[in-house]
């Protein structure tokens, strides 16, 4: 069963705040220096409807900067989250370039970095930004 993504205006506001807050240069996070991943820390993390958990920063790494973004889902049987989901959130999150189709995002845009982490059983997109 396919679990569904919904994205209402609540959830438009909170994601807003969540980007604002971490591209806010005091706020990224330096992998070198940090030490605690983004996803340890619930400043980072933003909780949609239905179950995905979403970690995103702006994390600055070998002199390049980058939107980071982790999608997972609370899921007992570790599941992985939908790869539609997961890139229509990434658009959410102010990634660009991505193909769009009926109000979701269907490829990825061309300087996306996509992974799947097997520990967390997430979704990871990066796209850099500077």
């Amino acid at each position: 069963m396919m679990r569904p993504l919904v994205i209402d205006d609540a959830v438009c506001r909170r994601v807003k705040a969540q980007v604002e807050w971490a591209d806010r240069p005091e706020n990224w996070y330096y992998p070198e220096r940090d030490g605690e991943p983004p996803g340890d820390n619930p400043a980072f993390v933003t909780l949609l409807e239905v179950g995905y958990r979403v970690v995103y920063s702006r994390t600055a790494h070998r002199g390049r900067v980058f939107r980071h973004l982790s999608v997972s889902i609370e899921s007992g049987d570790r599941k992985y989250p939908n790869p539609t989901a997961a890139l229509t959130i990434a658009t959410l999150f102010g990634f660009t370039g991505g193909k769009t189709a009926e109000a979701t995002t269907v490829e990825p845009g061309n300087d996306w970095i996509l992974d799947m982490d097997g520990t967390t059983r997430s979704v990871v997109i990066a796209q850099p930004v500077e």
